[in-house]
């Protein structure tokens, strides 16, 4: 039958529109000529008949609606893809498949029943004896006990199983399996492949997400988005979950509609559905609502509104022409009062001086400067054109607040071409300094719960910290297997994911606790008052620099909690996560327990899905686990923890480890911002040696500057000496010198891209002359290009 039936389901027909009376027909389900004319004409006579049996029509009823034969139909669909009979000799495939036992990781052992204890006083136990199979009898069987999980799961015990949706079948698992061992060959395919399991995680928690929202129907659509966007980045996906479990939500929450457009989106895939997929499909499309076919009120408003707005569009010209005639006349007639004025004056012997209308005479302009850090001021032929430095921002002696407003101004944007002349700043007033940076109350306050997160982990094997990128590009494509390879010494370790959080919530809040937080610091800005000038050095470098000091001045005391768990893998989480909801419901995903019961599962969502910017109710449970929930929502139940206020929790996620080793040798971006005095997330606890000074910075980022890549990685190769005698940096010297230009001219003003070509260049040009083993022993090696593609496929890069 499965050699009979063979592509059957690309002649299935999904509904697309709101059912009729023949929608149940099998004319409307299935492409019945199609199929005929897909196979060989000699069979034709053979296949007519089996088109019309009864069998066949309820086998495509049950295929197009699902049922609770969804076990077979999968394993029939597994058959189907194994047999290939367009082959002239068809290699004998196994339709089922035995586990072997030898190569099995469990052990099963089995007891002998045990014969009841026998008390004191009792009858004994008594003898059966039988002739053939007994007939079973219920009362001698031990009821079924629910089983006793770690976290209090509300409502019907193991719910998922009654739920296919979630689940992957044993031939995705195969399939999925196969993709991946396939994709870790390729760099750009595996990225892909780690991106398509990420996605697959957020839908699996999208039920309790969809739960949650205070509107159900616009998480619909942002789950709807979240597809397109993974179409837009060509995502491999090696399965259908994401799919089946939007249809399956449509389904619940009357939204046919979105289930069409979500099928068209899977066939726009190239995927043809599974038979569970479709069934959620079909029953979506067949028992939900559908909106009324006639227009209704909403469509003759939308084209009302399109209507007003097209001609407000056509009128703007007329109105901009308008105000230009105004603004012209107005300026003719001040000009003849000003003329009358002069004429009366000059009339009358009045000892007035005549107004100024002339152009001032030109003055030397300041002119930007292409140098190591792209942002000195240099005024021509000036004894005060020297360098200024961007990361200490220090003005030249002798000038006024006023200059340095203007330079302040004038260098915070890198990539703009400006030209700024004596006059135009001495036009500026005194009074801007003083003017507010944020006209939000309370801007500057912390947010309730801050959570820091970094993935960097350390390789114990060779003392080297391995980052992200580096980390992904060593999993192994198998979902049992948390250990990654070290770039620098190839030895296997298991990453870890640290977390850090910050809770500012008061345990009691009260107004002498409120008054003391708001006057710790002496120079904290007062919600709603004035902000601190720009000729307040400190203060704006700190306002500028928001991810080194926690994006706030003055804060509260916190309650800082540390932490770290295994850093998983896509694949390995997702199994994981799949046998989490298939023993304790996908209820569990929703619970203020989830962070404290399962942990390793709760982190690695979080950061997976900040990573990737998707909308989740992680946070919420965050702030809901830590010491209970916070105290103005005590009140409003729990359903007010999962959808919190964004300023409430801020989740950052960090590219390098949140408590440094103080016995090895600072990075350089550090540095680079204690001699600029730049305030830091964390002060360097440990001593610096004296030749990390900063001219030996300033002289890496000039030949960076300079193009000269060759010279700044063999100057630091020069500094730290060769092993084992010389200084041993955690970071090899492609991440230093990366930080340190991101810390010295601004992450959004350094292209990774290109500094990864630079870095290349020079890697090469060093290789002629000290050989690429060397370069390798010293870590002066950029990443790998498995591991710049999963940077690359991840987004944007993380903080420094």
């Amino acid at each position: 039958m499965a050699c009979l039936l063979k592509g059957y389901r690309n002649f299935l027909r999904p509904l697309t529109q709101a059912p009729s009376e023949g929608s149940r027909d099998v004319e409307n389900l299935f492409y019945l000529q199609g199929f005929l004319k897909s196979r060989e004409r000699s069979s034709h006579k053979l296949y007519s008949q089996l088109l019309h049996t009864q069998m066949f029509s309820q086998f495509i009823e049950e295929c197009s609606f699902g049922s609770t034969r969804h076990a077979a139909l999968e394993f029939f669909d597994s058959c189907v893809d194994k047999v290939h009979p367009e082959q002239e000799k068809p290699e004998p495939t196994p339709l089922v498949e035995l586990e072997e036992l030898s190569g099995s990781e469990l052990t099963v052992f089995i007891t002998p029943p045990e014969e009841p204890p026998v008390l004191e006083g009792s009858e004994s136990t008594p003898q059966y004896c039988y002739d053939g199979f007994p007939e079973l009898k219920a009362e001698l069987f031990e009821s079924p006990q629910e089983q006793q999980g770690a976290l209090p799961v509300p409502g019907p015990s193991r719910s998922a199983p009654s739920s296919p949706a979630p689940r992957r079948t044993k031939q995705e698992m195969k399939v999925a399996q196969r993709v991946a061992q396939k994709s870790a060959t390729v760099p750009e395919l595996w990225a892909r492949c780690l991106l398509g399991h990420c996605y697959g995680l957020w839908f699996l928690c999208l039920p309790a997400y969809v739960r949650s929202a205070p509107s159900r129907v616009r998480a619909l659509h942002t789950a709807y988005h979240v597809l397109r966007e993974m179409e837009s980045r060509k995502v491999v996906l090696p399965d259908e979950v994401c799919y089946r479990v939007l249809m399956q939500l449509c389904s619940n929450y009357g939204q046919p509609v979105l289930s069409v457009r979500v099928m068209l989106e899977m066939r726009r895939a190239g995927i043809v559905p599974n038979t569970i997929t479709y069934g959620y499909y079909n029953k979506a499309v067949l028992e939900s609502k559908w909106p009324s076919g006639t227009p209704g009120g909403r469509l003759r408003w939308a084209k009302l509104r399109n209507v007003v707005w097209g001609a407000a569009q056509f009128r703007q010209p007329l109105k901009d022409r308008r105000r230009l005639q105004q603004e012209q006349q107005e300026q003719q007639q001040q000009q003849q009062q000003q003329q009358q004025q002069v004429a009366e004056q000059q009339k009358s012997g009045s000892s007035q001086t005549e107004p100024c209308l002339e152009r001032p005479s030109p003055t030397r302009p300041l002119q930007r400067q292409t140098t190591w850090a792209g942002r000195s001021l240099r005024e021509p032929s000036s004894p005060i054109g020297r360098l200024v430095k961007s990361g200490s921002l220090a003005a030249p002696a002798g000038h006024s607040p006023l200059w340095r407003l203007a330079w302040l101004t004038s260098s915070a944007s890198l990539g703009s071409e400006w030209d700024i002349s004596e006059s135009s700043l001495s036009s500026l007033s005194l009074r801007r300094s003083s003017e507010r940076l944020s006209d939000t109350p309370g801007a500057f306050q912390p947010p309730s719960l801050e959570i820091l997160m970094s993935s960097c982990s350390l390789c114990h094997a060779c003392d080297s910290l391995v980052y992200d990128e580096e980390i992904m590009a060593g999993w192994a494509p198998d979902d049992s297997n948390l250990n990654t390879t070290c770039p620098f010494c190839a030895c296997p370790f298991v990453p870890l994911l640290s977390v850090q959080t910050l809770d500012s919530r008061p345990s009691a809040p009260s107004p002498k606790s409120a008054l003391a937080g708001a006057g710790g610091c002496k120079d904290a800005p007062v919600p709603g008052g004035p902000g601190p000038v720009l000729s307040d050095r400190r203060l704006c470098l700190a306002l500028d620099e928001p991810q080194l000091c926690n994006g706030h001045m003055g804060s509260a005391s916190r309650r800082v909690e540390n932490g770290a768990w295994a850093y998983l893998s896509p694949l390995v989480l997702r199994k994981e996560l799949e046998s989490l909801v298939e023993n304790e419901g996908i209820e569990v995903l929703a619970l203020p327990e989830l962070p404290a019961a399962h942990p390793i599962i709760f982190w690695n969502l979080l950061w997976y899905f900040q990573r990737l910017r998707l909308p989740s109710i992680l946070p919420g449970l965050v702030l809901a686990s830590c010491n209970g929930p916070p105290p103005s929502q005590l009140s409003q139940g729990p359903s007010s923890w999962l959808t919190p206020d964004p300023a409430s929790v801020h989740v950052r996620l960090l590219w390098d480890v949140l408590i440094p080793d103080p016995n090895s040798c600072p990075p350089l971006y550090v540095l680079w911002r204690v001699h600029s005095q730049i305030p830091q997330r964390v002060v360097w606890p440990g001593p610096v040696p004296s030749c990390l000074s900063l001219a030996l910075l300033e002289s890496v980022l000039r030949h960076f500057g300079l193009n000269e890549v060759h010279k700044a990685v063999g100057l630091l190769l020069e500094t730290l000496g060769p092993p084992p005698t010389g200084l041993h940096l955690q970071r090899g010297i492609y991440r230093e010198i990366l930080f340190l230009t991101m810390a010295a001219l601004g992450k959004d003003h350094v292209d990774i891209v290109a500094f990864d070509k630079k870095y290349k260049s020079a890697f090469n040009k060093l290789a002629s002359s000290m050989g690429k083993e060397e370069l390798r022993q010293r870590r002066a090696q950029m990443p790998s290009p498995k591991a710049i593609d999963c940077r690359k496929c991840f987004g944007a890069p993380l903080e420094c």
